[in-house]
């Protein structure tokens, strides 16, 4: 009877062990399958002059004829300073902006930034 409990508790690290190890692929396995680990959108960045701004909230802007959205988590720099909201943002007003776009050509800014209204941007 010793030598039978001996055995027990020799052999339970290593099952442990080995099941842990296939838990630990299994979840690799599924985050990898059903896309846990999303592949980074493209990132562009662009200047243009806001063509319109949206009542939305968070607002949806127009610039040089494409519709943006603000990402939730956006950073927007107003009048030289790191502050802002999109809210902020006004008809006009030049800009330097950074953004994604989505698969389905969603376009999201992720980082805008107010320009001089003396700097000269494209307009298409």
């Amino acid at each position: 009877m010793t030598t039978r409990t001996r055995v027990r508790t020799t052999a339970m690290p290593l099952v442990r062990a080995a099941l842990q190890s296939m838990f630990a692929l299994a979840l690799l396995t599924a985050s990898t399958v059903w896309g846990a680990t999303p592949t980074p959108e493209p990132v562009s960045i662009a200047r243009g002059a806001v063509d319109s701004v949206s009542g939305t909230s968070p607002p949806a802007l127009v610039i040089d004829g494409l519709i943006y959205q603000f990402a939730l988590d956006a950073k927007v720099e107003l009048g030289g300073t790191k502050f802002g909201a999109p809210s902020m943002v006004e008809r006009n007003m030049k800009v330097e902006y950074t953004y994604t776009t989505q698969r389905d050509e969603r376009r999201t800014i992720v980082l805008l930034r107010q320009l001089s209204p003396d700097v000269r941007v494209l307009e298409h």
